[in-house]
């Protein structure tokens, strides 16, 4: 089944609480999933993201993030039988066990011993800093977790801080702020505050730093630019779990090439393998040789915004978003909107028509 954010709760029990759980289930899928800041009380165990309670198989958890929770990334138990068959693979696990219970519990990776077995690979593990309990660690056996199929083929020697503080948003004010690796391109250089250049041949790109980017929160990009010949643009990413830059992960867009500086707004949810965190921007930003390339702003967006108003009867309208409605947050977030220019006030109480302003290239 594909599901999408569960963050947070206030329901405490003494048992243990998580942020999800599979128990007693056979041949089910959880899959490009967050699974964030799940909360304990002090008295109770686990806090943790997520839960294989036990009795499962054939359970497929794939390209899934997980973080910040009291208790650790993923908790896995034998209540009622052990778990056969699972895959844990592809996902992205950083800065849990913020208030975990004890030294005992003060681990990303927890399992129990009890004839639990499957495949168990390719997930990155940043542990976060120090809180009371000390330094938390990655396994609370390791011989247990790298026991499994592909065990030993995760990442586990970065800490999280070493990442947190990566750029998501880049505005080339006085320097190329680590952008790079360009092909096809000359000139590369930080002139008036954009990356400029012009294009030598029909594929132009250039690389960004190392960034850290939630895919399930930010899930589209914003690129302000000026092109003087082409008529596609593109974005590919890399990402935590598969870090090289492939056609399949990657959105093209369309642009006007007239030389002026235009916004394009960049939904990379559009691409399936936008899921677990992308480490690293690369930036196509015409399909033309002898364009005059002006990139004034490069950023990686977490506010949403209004995709569509339609009427679909005479008293109702549909309003879509291009993001899922949190109850925390998000489309619910006043502070995520601006009311500007001549046009701006309030609605009358019943109105007789609204009218949505989507980006350019989405109308």
């Amino acid at each position: 089944r594909r599901v999408d954010t569960f963050l947070g709760g206030t329901g405490f029990y003494s048992t243990g609480t998580t942020g999800g759980l599979v128990q007693d289930v056979r041949n089910f899928s959880i899959e490009d999933c967050q699974f964030a800041f799940n909360k304990r009380s002090n008295t109770a165990n686990d806090g943790v993201s997520f839960d294989f309670e036990g009795n499962t198989e054939n359970v497929s958890f794939q390209h899934n993030v997980l973080h910040g929770s009291d208790g650790g990334g993923i908790l896995m138990i034998v209540t009622n039988g052990a778990n056969t068959g699972f895959n844990i693979s592809n996902n992205t696990i950083w800065n849990n066990c913020r208030k975990a219970k004890d030294i005992g519990q003060n681990v990303e990776m927890q399992a129990s011993s009890g004839g639990n077995a499957g495949t168990y690979t390719n997930n990155g593990i940043y542990v976060g800093s120090s809180t009371s309990i000390g330094t938390p660690g990655v396994y609370n056996n390791a011989a247990r977790w790298q026991s499994f199929i592909g065990g030993t083929l995760n990442r586990t020697t970065t800490a999280f801080a070493a990442v947190s503080g990566r750029p998501t948003t880049w505005g080339f004010t006085s320097s190329l702020e680590g952008w790079g690796s360009a092909n096809n391109w000359s000139g590369l250089a930080a002139s008036g505050g954009s990356m400029t250049g012009t294009s030598t041949s029909i594929d132009p790109f250039v690389s960004s730093p190392a960034t850290w980017v939630n895919t399930r929160e930010r899930r589209w990009v914003l690129v302000r630019m000026s092109q003087t010949a082409g008529t596609t643009a593109q974005i590919f990413f890399q990402t935590e779990t598969f870090p090289t830059f492939t056609a399949d992960k990657s959105v093209a867009f369309p642009i006007i090439a007239d030389g002026v500086m235009r916004d394009y707004v960049v939904p990379l949810g559009a691409a399936a393998t936008y899921r677990g965190v992308v480490t690293k921007w690369r930036l196509d930003p015409t399909d033309a040789s002898g364009s005059t390339m002006v990139i004034d702003r490069f950023d990686s967006q977490f506010q949403p915004y209004l995709l569509s108003v339609s009427q679909i009867a005479s008293n109702v309208i549909d309003v879509k978003f291009n993001q899922a409605m949190h109850p925390d947050g998000g489309v619910f977030n006043p502070a995520n909107y601006q009311l500007s220019g001549l046009g701006k006030g309030t609605a009358a109480t019943s109105p007789s028509r609204l009218r949505a302003r989507a980006p350019a290239w989405l109308v």
